[in-house]
């Protein structure tokens, strides 16, 4: 139960009925003039601030009080009278909801000539005082809980090395490839990349220069890579890309010989030299339905794996491209 002052701000009041008046609103606001998180009032009619804590003045950067209810959202079309219609809303879709209304949004934070904005979750709480509809709102700043879950988000599907999707996104993008294939019936190439001899670079130097190799060839991928393309390390030196829209076994190829090419263009001074070995795979209904492939499309990526492997084996020159359609 939200109360202060003897009064319970957590069931709707109904107007005329035991409201407090303006001297007693303003000994309520006192009991949260020291209390955290931030709290604000704001008169409904005039849509302004009218009161605010010493936490609320720290986190918005200045006293708001007068201001506009506008003036503290990045969304200038948000008013107090959009926060009701939400509470509202709310009302009606929980039968368990008591005159509260949360959810997130940008607020802004005014350091001395910049504005910026922050993520935070907006509470609100509707009361009557005398004849005046006001809200209480409490303001929690939520933008680094944001910024950690993003943070480990993208550690969880991203390379620490090469900042590649890794295994997990991979294997969750095969899913995605596999049912667009079987609902919209579309055609997919997968690459699966080698890197040549790659135990060679950590034994001629250090584990330090391998890593800088991996680094190397995965910024060469980025840089062939379409937008609707996918790029993934998913092992110590392997790579997939997975490109849509592909049907054809001759422009594979071509993408295959792009990637090549592109690896040639890295100059670097010690040895070996950076080459890959590429195996292609064709990915669509019927090949799916050909090998009895699942979700995971395991046997595409075996066969892809499978070429590579014979790229390197026959290879006359550095870097190769072998196609599964031919084996």
């Amino acid at each position: 139960m939200l109360s202060f002052y003897g009064f319970d701000m957590s069931r709707e009041k109904v107007q005329g009925e035991n409201s407090p008046t303006s001297i007693e609103l303003d000994e309520c606001f006192k009991h949260l003039q020291d209390a955290w998180p931030a709290y604000l009032l704001v008169d409904v009619g005039n849509e302004c601030v009218v009161r605010q804590n010493e936490a609320a003045t720290a986190l918005l950067g200045k006293d708001m009080a007068g201001c506009n209810v506008a003036d503290l959202f990045a969304d200038k079309n948000i008013t107090a009278a959009h926060l009701i219609d939400q509470s509202q809303q709310e009302k009606k879709r929980s039968p368990f909801y008591h005159r509260r209304f949360t959810r997130k949004y940008n607020i802004n934070h005014y350091a001395q000539k910049i504005t910026t904005s922050f993520k935070a979750i907006i509470n609100t709480i509707c009361m009557h005082f005398e004849d005046n509809q006001y809200l209480l709102v409490r303001v929690e700043d939520v933008s680094l809980d944001v910024k950690e879950l993003k943070k480990l988000t993208h550690a969880a599907n991203y390379d620490a090395l090469t900042d590649l999707r890794n295994r997990r996104s991979f294997d969750e993008e095969l899913t995605r490839v596999y049912q667009d294939i079987q609902n919209n019936d579309a055609h997919y190439v997968l690459l699966y990349i080698d890197i040549d001899q790659f135990k060679s670079f950590n034994d001629l130097h250090d584990h330090a220069y391998g890593d800088k190799v991996l680094v190397l060839v995965a910024q060469t991928l980025n840089t062939v890579k379409r937008r609707a393309d996918h790029l993934f390390r998913i092992g110590g030196d392997e790579f997939v890309f997975i490109a849509k829209g592909i049907e054809e076994e001759k422009r594979m190829a071509w993408l295959a010989e792009k990637i090549l090419k592109a690896i040639r263009q890295i100059k670097d001074t010690c040895s070996p030299t950076i080459s890959i070995s590429i195996g292609g795979v064709r990915i669509n209904k019927t090949s799916i339905e050909k090998v009895g492939d699942d979700a995971k499309l395991v046997n595409h990526i075996k066969k892809a794996d499978k070429a590579s492997t014979i790229a390197k084996a026959l290879k006359k020159n550095l870097n190769s491209f072998t196609s599964a359609d031919s084996i």
